[in-house]
């Protein structure tokens, strides 16, 4: 599942860097910066004062949530949010160059952010000596590009997928043989998890799903990635409870996870009727 956070990178700059969409740092502000601050705000803020009060750790637990909160250290799934405010205010200054730039220009500029950012980080990790200096810190600006050259500039039709699906399954037998073998895994950034949520973009864009439940589904998705952590997190840090006490890692994990899933779901629908929530975060 590691591929969803570059999958939706992805999917983020096909979107934001659209020719077709007149984007400048007055609209990224008052509307993309400003939704996902009253995100951190009403969501990520409380979410910080509850971790505070499940650990217990420091005499002052609401200046200390606001600390964490500040620097980006709530629960796990809202890192992506402070990410993303990056990513929007790179947005300007990365369009002019992917709307004016030839497709071999962009294909040099891709190999080059994929070097720096994802293959030299990789070899790193595996004990090669690298110097620092030599590697990006923003990782995810590459995949925010390819996002754009996937959908606008790539060309893939409907008998290629064949191909496509060999190249993903390829990806996956690589994943088990590492798993297996305890082979350090790098993080997103890892060329193997880059390369299967790249071949399932390029897949679903050349299919052209229209599948009419995921249309039912996808207004709430924001919010279930908002509130999903709630349910984990009460179930595993309030309630003590580790699911592999109950049932075994083979079909407890996709019971758990349905579980999050549907209880995340029923909350945002709930939460999509407050009016206020629905039109400025949601």
């Amino acid at each position: 599942m590691r591929f969803s956070v570059p999958l939706f990178v992805l999917i983020s700059g096909a979107l934001f860097l659209s020719p077709n969409k007149n984007i400048n740092f007055n609209l990224i502000t008052k509307k993309y910066v400003k939704r996902i601050i009253l995100a951190l705000i009403v969501f990520g803020l409380p979410m910080c004062i509850i971790e505070e009060l499940f650990t217990n750790a420091h005499e002052m637990p609401l200046w200390h949530a606001l600390i964490n909160w500040i620097t980006g250290n709530s629960w796990a799934n809202m890192w992506y949010l402070y990410m993303l405010i990056g990513l929007y205010f790179t947005t300007p200054l990365i369009k002019p160059f992917t709307n004016n730039a030839s497709n071999k220009d962009l294909i040099i500029c891709l190999i080059i952010l994929f070097i720096l950012s994802s293959l030299l980080p990789t070899l790193q990790a595996y004990g090669i000596n690298i110097n620092s200096y030599m590697l990006i810190g923003t990782p995810y600006i590459f995949i925010y590009i390819l996002g754009y050259y996937i959908q606008w500039r790539m060309i893939v039709n409907k008998k290629d997928i064949p191909i496509l699906f060999i190249f993903l399954l390829i990806c996956i037998f690589f994943i088990f043989f590492r798993v297996n073998n305890e082979i350090k895994y790098v993080g997103y950034m890892d060329p193997i998890t880059i390369a299967v949520a790249t071949l399932l973009f390029i897949i679903c864009k050349t299919i052209d799903i229209n599948w009419k439940f995921a249309n039912f589904l996808s207004p709430y998705c924001f919010s279930i990635y908002l509130v999903h952590t709630i349910f984990t997190n009460f179930l595993y840090k309030g309630l003590k409870i580790e699911i592999t006490d109950y049932f075994p890692v083979s079909y407890g994990q996709p019971i758990f996870f349905t579980g999050i899933i549907i209880s995340s779901f029923i909350l945002s629908y709930f939460m999509y009727k407050i009016p206020i929530l629905k039109k400025n975060i949601l």
